[in-house]
């Protein structure tokens, strides 16, 4: 048997429509110029209708009408005759698509417009049609070899889709529509996305976190938790900006407005944040799981030897190498070292989206194995990281010896912040975190930047 080579078929299938289209240019006259007017100046509703594959066509052409500020919908060429024609007023456009003009579905329809005088508007390829001959205004395409059998509408449908693209372009252009106004009837998908400007996503009133600049940074730190943006922007009595602060400031904030009291919790020196003039220390509890803000605006997470193994199990990798190459994203960076050159540090990330690359940014996105109920997809395999927030752990080099520390990381997405003159609220967190923190950061690799010489701890 003879190999049949498919792309002779195509190649054959789309030259008889690309002859279609050349016979369709040829064939405008000036009906069409007038069809377009009419449609401009329609002061109701375009409606569209056709039977079988034109009413196919006549679904997209509606649809595209409509995308470009022409209110348009299409009909069910079978539902008209049970009682739809109950839709179309006096004041509408009736456009009829058929390729013949003379299908059974339409007489009643034609009969309906005629009688109530409807401005029509047929779209056919028969100029001796009934739907040509009682067509307020008539466009014609042309007749064409169908592909396949020389039966099945494939050509003809070309050309339907076509004439009604040019005459939705070009009301388009009458109209002078502009890309802000088609963001209006289109502010959704890939479309929407390119139209965004910056004041789709900008904040106003009072989403913006301002604050005075005499504010007492207790009451700052509540605005920034509650504004959840973790930025304030400070001015003062002139309403003029003077600066801002971030929760990254705070971290590093001097002794001269806040300092940190020591606590040893087993292993673990915790720093607690303390205000001194306000005599109260900054302290969290969670609010699980009524709150899962964490996870909702989730950075970059950096995976430990051990996540790598536990996170890729749980995710039933064989190889810890085919995990690494398909859920993760390595990134490296510059950090300073202690005799004060550079280290270009590598990282390893869990991928917070499945296409997610290096060259992509960390901002703050949902993370991919949250589920609709606020709860963690790989649970109990998640990253360190996860189960240690919100404090942030390092160990430091004390003559050789790993001393473990721990403080608060203050971002704006935790509600759980708050003020108190007293730690005996925390100590159960304390208990439970200390041993947590410890062993992670006891498998967590060090390097020379952390002055432990080649000592690892993996």
């Amino acid at each position: 048997m003879k190999k049949v080579n498919y792309k002779d078929i195509a190649k054959n299938v789309i030259n008889l429509e690309i002859t279609a289209l050349q016979k369709l240019k040829k064939s405008l006259n000036e009906n069409f110029n007038k069809a377009v007017e009419a449609i401009v100046n329609c002061q109701s509703k375009v409606i569209l209708c056709g039977v079988g594959k034109s009413g196919i066509i006549a679904n997209k052409i509606s649809a595209t009408l409509s995308s470009i500020g022409t209110p348009s919908f299409s009909l069910s060429a079978n539902d008209c005759s049970h009682g739809d024609m109950g839709s179309i007023t006096r004041k509408d456009i009736l456009i009829l698509i058929s390729y013949s003009g003379n299908s059974l579905e339409l007489k009643n329809i034609i009969n309906y417009a005629n009688r109530n005088k409807v401005l029509l508007i047929g779209i056919t390829s028969k100029i001796n049609s009934e739907l040509y001959k009682n067509s307020d205004i008539g466009l014609i395409t042309p007749e064409v070899k169908e592909a396949g059998l020389d039966m099945i509408p494939t050509s003809s449908t070309i050309n339907q889709l076509s004439i009604g693209d040019a005459l939705a372009v070009s009301t388009l252009k009458k109209k002078k529509i502009n890309n802000l106004d088609f963001k209006k009837f289109h502010p959704s998908g890939s479309l929407g996305e390119k139209l965004k400007t910056v004041e789709d996503l900008m904040l106003t009133k009072n989403k913006i976190p301002f604050i005075d600049e005499n504010t007492l940074m207790t009451k700052a730190l509540k605005i920034m938790t509650d504004k959840k943006l973790g930025t304030l922007i400070a001015r003062n009595k002139k309403k003029n900006t003077t600066g801002i602060i971030t929760d990254g400031q705070i971290r590093k904030l001097n002794s001269k407005n806040i300092y940190f009291d020591l606590l040893k919790v087993k292993d673990v020196i915790f720093n607690i944040p303390y205000l001194p003039k306000e005599k109260k220390y900054i302290l969290w509890k969670c609010y699980w799981p009524d709150c899962h803000n964490c996870c909702e605006r989730q950075g970059r997470l950096p995976l430990t030897s051990n996540d790598l193994i536990q996170i890729g199990q749980g995710l039933k990798y064989q190889k810890v190498s085919e995990f690494v190459k398909n859920e993760t994203i390595i990134a490296t960076h510059d950090e300073p070292t202690p005799s004060g050159g550079l280290s270009v540090m590598t990282n390893i990330h869990l991928k917070r989206k499945t296409d997610e690359t290096e060259a992509e940014d960390g901002t703050h996105i949902s993370c991919r194995f949250l589920d609709d109920e606020g709860a963690c997809g790989i649970h109990p395999n998640r990253p360190g990281v996860c189960y240690l927030y919100p404090f942030s752990t390092w160990a430091q080099n004390e003559k050789g010896r790993a001393r473990v520390h721990a403080t608060f990381q203050f971002t704006g997405d935790c509600p759980g912040f708050y003020l108190s003159e007293s730690l005996d609220s925390m100590k159960e967190v304390f208990d439970d975190y200390s041993t947590t923190i410890y062993d992670y950061n006891m498998k967590s690799s060090r390097t020379l930047k952390d002055g432990f010489g080649s000592l690892s701890m993996s």
